[in-house]
């Protein structure tokens, strides 16, 4: 590690020494650290360690701030990490300036750190207990040691025996597990959700590694490619259906009472004519 490398270290272990580098310190875990490692090895984007030796500061600060534009300019660096990345291009993060670009390839070259529990989650075997805790704590069978609502609340699984599958606020997790690379990058991912609604939401409710180990073990045991657009489309009928069939009961439970009613009041009405 060069010298200066350890200089940032030495900065970032000091509180209020250097707010710029603090503010990176957040910055990446809060959106990098889903998608990048730091000498972990690859996620869903290459492992960071090193990265000033693959290219020069200048176009890693151009490529933080808009990463499409700088990967068009062709060159072959951009034109492989996009097809490592099997054509998916990093999307342009709000708040990277020239200032937090530098700050963030300081916090890399310093050598940076996994959310906590991540690099655990990611390396500790599963187990039978795993797979049962995992579909407990996805589901909300078990609440999670810090208060976070369960992923049913908003996703959908094919696994899980409620016929509705789950919510369906997010996207079905069902082959999530393959998507994001296996346990390492949905560790990542569940260490330190980048979406803004997961952000916001876990932020203050953060997974404890166990839990992170459980619910990637739960994960990896989904079915594959057996999302739960079945299931949605019969509980989607399901309503109209029901209301079908109430209204028809209800018009034959009715019907006579309707003509009781009826022949009633032409009782009256007769009675009334004959009276006259």
């Amino acid at each position: 590690m060069r010298f200066s490398s350890y200089i940032v270290a030495a900065l970032l272990l000091l509180p209020g020494c250097d707010g710029r580098a603090q503010d990176a310190v957040t910055f990446y875990k809060r959106n990098c650290a889903a998608c990048h490692s730091i000498g972990g090895g690859r996620l869903l984007g290459p492992d960071l360690k090193d990265v000033e030796r693959r290219k020069d500061r200048k176009w890693l600060t151009q490529f933080l701030q808009d990463p499409k534009a700088t990967l068009e300019q062709g060159d072959s660096y951009g034109k492989q990490i996009q097809a490592d990345a099997k054509g998916m291009v990093m999307p342009q993060i709000p708040g990277i300036d020239d200032a937090m670009a530098g700050a963030l390839l300081d916090y890399i070259a310093a050598g940076g750190a996994q959310p906590a529990g991540v690099a655990g989650a990611a390396e500790a075997a599963f187990s039978p207990a795993d797979f049962s805790l995992g579909e407990a704590l996805a589901v909300g069978k078990q609440r999670l040691a810090n208060g976070g609502p369960p992923c049913a609340s908003c996703h959908s699984f094919a696994g899980l025996k409620d016929p509705a599958g789950g919510g369906k606020l997010g996207p079905d997790l069902t082959n999530e597990f393959r998507k994001l690379g296996g346990r390492k990058g949905l560790a990542a991912w569940l260490g330190a959700p980048p979406t803004p609604t997961m952000e916001a939401i876990y932020a203050a409710h953060p997974l404890k590694a166990q839990e992170i180990t459980a619910i990637a073990a739960w994960l990896q045991s989904q079915p594959p490619d057996k999302p739960v657009t079945q299931a949605r489309t019969w509980v989607a009928l399901l309503g109209p259906g029901g209301c079908i069939a109430g209204l028809l009961l209800m018009n034959a439970l009715w019907s006579k009472r309707f003509r009781s009613v009826r022949e009633t009041l032409a009782g009256r009405y007769a009675g009334r004519g004959r009276s006259k």
